[in-house]
């Protein structure tokens, strides 16, 4: 988000006023989210955000599909171990995730 922040005004497409508001919606991101008690890790002295998917499944805003070419290698492979019904991406993605 802040580099996306920082491009924008040095585009000039946004002036001070703009970038403080965003600024500050950053931070509050910062705070909220990557401070939060799900994602900071504390090992020893060190405290460490991470990041970490709270969702089950495919994300979503991935279009019905997007992950057909990745897994079908993978699906082939175990239908020709395990002979039957084929394991379609669609049925992988909603039985198995």
């Amino acid at each position: 988000m802040t580099s996306i922040i920082r491009a924008v005004y040095e585009s000039g497409a946004a002036d001070k006023p703009w970038l403080a508001a965003s600024l500050k919606t950053a931070m509050a991101e910062y705070r909220n989210v990557w401070l939060g008690p799900d994602r900071l890790v504390k090992i020893g002295p060190c405290e460490l955000s991470r990041y970490c998917d709270s969702g089950s499944g495919p994300c979503p805003e991935v279009q019905p599909g997007g992950y057909d070419e990745q897994t079908q290698p993978w699906l082939s492979l175990a239908h020709s171990r395990r002979p039957g019904a084929p394991l379609t991406p669609f049925r992988f993605l909603n039985e198995y995730l």
